[in-house]
């Protein structure tokens, strides 16, 4: 027996052994931090200011003495660490792979694509010494939090911390990217979370209701002059109105289980049993009051588990969106686990969440848009996903509340003015995106879909739905419900009457890079977001579905119990309270409603398959793009999420209608950038779920025009996939994809496809293509890929080195620009600085004065330009006048001198009056120099640029492009 159990046991840890040693043959990461750290020698992480952190809205430099906690080192993969995880990956959502749904554990994770110990003992070392305290660092090895006050951050990262106010929000942010030693740079993309700035729950209130025993209805009530916040009325004052609950969603969105009116007796029932839920907040919430929910319309007394990590939370504004969260998440799946993390800082909550990897399902119902995180914002977000993922953790995100521009803050703006934008905490592609719909049917047909009493059964409690209702997007923001050129704007209640942008959010990634606070890159679109009506813009598009997310404008919201006052006489709390038989409740909507109801309806989906769903999107474009989607999904062909705009604002047009709207986005047939590919009917997605595609095994085939080809170059790649046996000629679709570059779907035609790729889109270098294949009803998915190599035909630059200058002084540098192997084309140059001295005040700035761009052409092989670097001269210091109130007071005396001289002595009245108010400016002058005091209260100077060493990227962007561009550096020597 013995010898058995052991090689039983030695047999599960080769396959363990087998499965997860795939990144670089197994070993461990290499050292990557070799040189020794110089902190004058250092590079910017460029992309890092908040885009809220404007001149306009800073209120002063940040105390020194204020904590900063939760700040996070972004870790970047080596090249070969990333592809080794890309690769494993795909083998983790390919069902002919032996890999298929091998989740790793978050050490695993950390262990083989994670940075090796001794660079995260040189990160550390580096951050100790600066006086951080290191607050952890996590298994999965994407980052390390760290916290310390305003002036160790000043001085580590050079950078300089300023109190902002915007928003209705009062923080704290940097103004300037931080930089880092320079031999830290292999290892660290980014600094996150150096501002303050809280992410924003897309939760929307709608009008307080009461439970009516008479008519056994629950009734919107008014709400209370003392509610702080805009809580909107129904759209059916005085009638009728739809609280959802769960038997309500259930009934619509058909789930398979008794809480649907429609569910067919002994058919197999669903609940999320043995499924654990993870809901992410910053606030804490009463167990007691979820308990209340669950008795009234679950029958049940289930309390969730509450985490309550360090910086804890307490109760407070966002409490409301983590009883909303908890409960609709429950409501859905009512035998499901359910955990809120909370933390007084969200990232810590999310951080926990996925370390733990003790919760099957994520939902985040918070968001801020791709430019407003910067660029490491957008990668911690990016790489937490990643790692959530490829744990088997399926990621549910909402799009946010503020239509097509995620930038406007739909509190504080009633029109949208910063262009269209999209979340980034939903905008990756490791997530699944949820947008948001409304029953705008219910205004003229409410009895049509909805009973005027609610149900006393005990297996349907409160349940009023008759049936799916027809849904259109959600948008307050029109009262149109068709296309963005009659969109009109609403208006609120008077007195204020005031606009709104209140729509469900949905776009193109196009801001997950920032240069500079202008957007330079997006996510790329994903393989798998394919099929009818996807945009063929290369971008990842979100949503990827959308449930309703009404708040009362089309008489309709989600139920929700809290803790908030909804009377002043007596004084109940919309707590849901069991021994009160008038219990009191809120409305809500947003898609921080549909994003918790997703998350249990693929609580659902686990059950049935009896395994972790990872990234639960490929699922479900599989299942959009298969002969099933009719049945499986509600396609939402009404309205719009666009909003209402400020004209000459970015993306703002006036519309047919006359009204300034932003230009996206109309729903269509198929997929749509305002509802994805629509809601779901529960029952057929369990019931289709995994069972989409065939078992037989088709074999994919690339037969590119040319393995190697240069870099000016185009390339045609063929695809064919051949089936098998007497399955037929496959089906479906296949996606070519770079990785990275280059992504593109097409329909097969009798087994075949054909794709193009423009010169300059593939890296020089080696590039694999791989071509995915869709599956269909008889055929698994599949995929195979082949190598091109890519010879640079491209150009190089070269720069002299300019003379070392003093402050005050100017310094040139001759860029030449050379053609290699017959390049020709245009190549316009860019100059910024990399590296400087410590603690450097007033860098010298680069400028392309002549030349740029350099036109290169069969004959003239090579062209320059010239760049110009401006210092600062210093200013001496000026000692103020000994009473700092004389300035004020000399311009007063001057004002009362000149105007109190007699009218008739006008002459001596314009020489006196003259004099006088010059000496008073004179005395302003002095005292208000801006530049820095040296500490004593004594003088203020300015000492000019500091001396040192400076190191300057230029870049050569080419027309045709060559990927990547080329560049040279300058060093500029100041005494």
């Amino acid at each position: 027996m013995f010898p058995l159990r052991l090689a039983s046991r030695l047999a599960l840890v080769s396959l363990f052994l087998s499965v997860v040693a795939v990144s670089a043959s197994g070993q461990l990461p290499d050292r990557r931090i070799v040189a020794p750290v110089d902190e004058s020698s250092r590079t910017v992480l460029r992309g890092n200011v908040p885009s809220l952190a404007r001149p306009d809205f800073d209120q002063g430099e940040a105390p020194p003495s204020t904590e900063l906690t939760s700040l996070r080192i972004v870790l970047v993969r080596s090249p070969q660490q990333q592809a080794a995880l890309d690769a494993f990956m795909a083998q983790q959502l390919d069902p002919s792979s032996p890999n298929f749904h091998h989740w790793l554990t978050p050490d695993d994770f950390g262990r083989l694509y994670g940075p090796s110990d001794s660079d995260i003992d040189a990160i550390s070392a580096w951050l100790q010494s600066h006086g951080f305290h290191i607050d952890d660092i996590p298994p999965g090895r994407t980052n390390i939090a760290f916290s310390g006050s305003v002036a160790q951050v000043e001085e580590a990262f050079h950078v300089s911390m300023h109190a902002f106010q915007a928003n209705g929000e009062q923080f704290l942010a940097n103004t300037t990217d931080p930089s880092i030693p320079a031999a830290l740079a292999p290892v660290v993309s980014g600094v996150a979370q150096l501002n303050t700035i809280r992410p924003r729950p897309a939760s929307v209130p709608s009008a307080p209701g009461q439970f009516d025993p008479a008519s056994h209805r629950l009734l919107p009530q008014a709400a209370p002059p003392s509610l702080a916040r805009p809580a909107l009325t129904t759209g059916m004052p005085g009638s009728y109105a739809l609280y959802l609950v769960p038997s309500d969603a259930a009934t619509i969105y058909d789930t398979p289980n008794s809480f649907n009116a429609g569910f067919a007796s002994g058919a197999t029932s669903y609940t999320g049993s043995t499924v654990s839920i993870g809901i992410v907040g910053d606030a804490l919430i009463n167990p007691a009051t979820v308990v209340n929910y669950r008795s009234r319309f679950l029958n049940d007394t289930t309390a969730p588990t509450i985490n309550n990590i360090s910086p804890v939370a307490v109760a407070g504004a966002d409490t409301d969106e983590a009883y909303l969260d908890v409960e609709i998440a429950g409501g859905l799946a009512p035998g499901a686990s359910i955990t809120l993390y909370t933390s007084n800082t969200l990232q810590t909550a999310i951080q926990t969440a996925v370390s733990a990897n003790a919760v099957d399902i994520l939902s985040v119902s918070f968001g801020e848009c791709e430019q407003n995180l910067g660029t490491s914002g957008n990668q911690l977000l990016n790489g937490l996903w990643q790692q959530a993922s490829s744990q088997g953790m399926a990621v549910v995100v909402a799009t946010g509340d503020n239509g097509s521009a995620a930038c406007d803050d739909n509190t504080t703006e009633t029109a949208a003015a910063k262009g269209l934008q999209v979340s980034g905490f939903a905008s990756t592609p490791y997530n699944l995106a949820v947008g948001g719909t409304d029953f705008a049917s219910l205004i003229g047909g409410f009895t049509t879909y909805v009973s005027t009493t609610n149900s006393t059964a005990a297996s349907t409690p409160y349940l009023s739905a008759k049936s799916y209702i027809p849904e259109n997007v959600w948008n307050n923001s029109s009262i149109s419900h068709t296309t963005v050129s009659n969109d009109v704007p609403a208006q609120g209640p008077p007195p204020a009457s005031a606009y709104n942008i209140l729509a469900g959010g949905g776009g193109v990634s196009a801001c997950s890079t920032v240069t500079a606070a202008t957007c330079t890159a997006g996510y790329p679109k994903p393989a798998w977001q394919r099929g009818a009506g996807v945009p063929g813009d290369g971008a990842r598009d979100i949503p990827d579905v959308s449930l309703f997310s009404g708040n009362g404008v089309d008489a309709a919201s989600w139920l929700v119990c809290t803790d908030d006052p909804v009377s002043s006489t007596p004084t109940p709390t919309d707590n849901c309270d069991p021994a009160n038989p008038q219990f009191a409740f809120i409305g809500f909507g947003g898609t921080s409603t549909s994003t918790p109801a997703f998350a249990g309806m693929l609580a659902l989906v686990e059950q049935k398959t009896g395994a972790r769903l990872g990234l639960a999107a490929l699922e479900l474009y599989n299942l959009f793009n298969s002969s099933r989607a009719g049945v499986i999904f509600h396609d939402i062909t009404a309205g719009n999420n666009a909003v209402v705009c400020n004209a000459g604002t970015p993306n703002c047009q006036k519309n047919g209608a006359g009204y300034t709207f932003l230009t996206g986005y109309d729903a269509t047939a198929g997929y749509d950038l305002a509802s994805g590919m629509g809601s779901v009917d529960v029952t057929q997605l369990v019931a289709n779920w995994g069972a989409v595609n065939g078992s037989a095994a088709a074999t994919v085939t690339l037969t590119p025009s040319a393995t190697s080809i240069t870099s000016i170059q185009g390339l045609t790649v063929n695809v064919t996939v051949a089936g098998s046996g007497s399955a037929g000629t496959p089906t479906g679709t296949v996606t070519l994809s770079d990785g990275g570059n280059y992504s593109a779907t097409a329909p097969l035609a009798s087994g075949a496809a054909s794709f193009q790729i423009a010169a300059g889109t593939l890296q020089t270098g080696t590039d694999s293509l791989t071509a995915t294949y869709s599956g269909d009803v008889n055929y698994a998915t599949t995929s195979n890929s082949v190598q091109i190599t890519v010879s640079p035909i491209s150009y190089s630059l070269t720069a002299t080195a300019p003379a070392a200058v003093t402050p005050g002084n100017q310094a040139t540098s001759t860029v030449t620009v050379t053609s290699g192997n017959g390049y020709t084309g245009s190549v316009a140059l860019s100059c910024t600085a990399t590296s400087t001295p410590a603690n450097a005040i007033d860098v010298p700035a680069c400028t392309i004065t002549t030349g740029s761009p350099v036109t290169l052409t069969t004959t003239s092989k090579s062209g320059t330009a010239t760049i110009t670097f401006n210092t600062t001269a210093p200013i001496a210091a000026m000692t103020p006048p000994r009473f700092s109130a004389w300035p004020s007071a000399g311009a007063v005396f001057a004002a009362l001198v000149f105007f109190g001289i007699p009218a008739r002595r006008r002459r001596w009245q314009s020489l006196l009056g003259g004099l006088i108010l010059a000496v008073a400016f004179l005395g302003i002058s002095a005292c208000g120099s801006t530049h820095t005091t040296n500490g004593t209260g004594g003088s203020n100077s300015n000492p000019g640029t500091t001396a040192g060493s400076y190191t300057y990227t230029v870049t050569g962007t080419g027309t045709p492009a060559f990927n990547p561009a080329p560049t040279t550096t300058i060093t500029l020597t100041v005494n």
